[in-house]
């Protein structure tokens, strides 16, 4: 306000002389001759201090934003900040918490006919045992299916695949050079990784080979997306309700993946590729994630709905769990 007022009196200032100059210079000039004057000569005194007015503006701006606990980095962006009408947000580590926690696992039954999809059953927790039978092509599938590596003793990767395998209590070793070796808590079971197929994006599934190393048998273990998974699936294993069943889990807010596995011949591992081995497969059940809002995500999304500001979601999640956590950010009304 202070600036302004002065630059107010300056410029009166210079439309007083202005008028006064031409009316000396001129007799009885007309009212459009003088206006004109003035006018010029309060426009080349104000230009120049329009570029360093915008700066002081800038910073006074930059500080009151810091009082209310906002800080910016790039002031001169603050000017533009009015003319936002819609705010766009990526749902996991944005609007959500950076972590995904596992769990449980929804075995699909093999002696119902036509098959089911199993009651989820809890994963271990930190400092308990695991309860999941490592002779169930399930539990391997979960210790063998990804693409974690150990780095001192500790296993890393990707945040979801961490939790799949550490929820297992197998142990992960890997000479230099070599392939890994998975083996189960009570030592009886041990599985060595023959080949590998990393997460597409595009596929949306990772595959691996493994074998056991007490027998010739190898097996593919895939997982992905659950409705990727459904369409490389023989028919006659997915169950007739695993679309609801997974829009159910979704609408809860849960990420849902699924996992399929299927028998190799030994002859014909070194020739198969990729969209070979992700095929017929035999669904074996889904797991489940969750993943929490961030505490202040609500409080952000009501600032900006206040503000005239349209907040939207952009996520590659399935569309009623993206759904129900726009619910519970306040993104999106009772009516949605």
């Amino acid at each position: 306000p202070v600036l302004f007022s002065l630059l107010g009196l300056v410029a009166m200032g210079y439309f007083i002389a202005a008028v006064r100059v031409v009316s000396r210079r001129w007799e009885n000039p007309p009212i459009p001759v003088l206006w004109s004057y003035a006018q010029a000569t309060v426009a080349g005194v104000i230009s120049p201090v329009i570029a360093s007015l915008l700066v002081v503006g800038q910073s006074a701006a930059s500080k009151r934003l810091r009082n209310r606990g906002i800080f910016c980095l790039n002031p001169q962006r603050i000017t533009v900040s009015g003319k936002v009408r819609c705010m766009c947000f990526d749902k996991t580590g944005t609007l959500t918490k950076t972590g995904l926690e596992f769990i449980s696992v929804c075995p699909i039954s093999d002696t119902a006919r036509p098959k089911q999809i199993g009651d989820p059953i809890e994963v271990a927790k930190e400092g308990r045992p695991s309860s999941m039978d490592p002779k169930e092509l399930l539990t391997q599938a979960l210790a063998t299916c990804h693409s974690v590596t150990m780095l001192d003793g500790h296993p890393i990767g990707n945040e979801v695949e961490v939790n799949m395998f550490t929820a297992t209590r197998w142990s992960l070793t890997q000479a230099s050079g070599a392939l890994p070796v998975i083996t189960s808590p009570d030592g009886e079971v041990g599985l060595s990784m023959v080949k590998r197929f990393d997460f597409d994006h595009v596929l949306a599934t990772m595959s691996v080979v493994v074998t056991c190393a007490a027998s010739d048998k190898f097996t593919c273990f895939c997982k992905g997306s659950a409705e990727r998974l459904k369409s490389l699936c023989d028919p006659a294993t997915v169950p007739p309700d695993f679309d609801a069943v997974c829009d159910a889990y979704a609408s809860q807010g849960f990420y849902v993946l699924a996992l399929g596995h299927k028998s190799l011949d030994s002859r014909s591992i070194s020739d198969l590729q990729r969209p070979q081995l992700e095929s017929d497969l035999c669904l074996l059940g889904l797991m489940l994630f969750r993943n929490e809002p961030k505490p202040d995500a609500a409080e952000a999304i009501l600032c900006l709905k206040s503000g005239d500001v349209r907040p939207v979601m952009i996520t590659g999640d399935h569309v009623l769990t993206g759904l129900t956590m726009g619910h519970r950010v306040g993104m999106f009304s009772d009516a949605c």
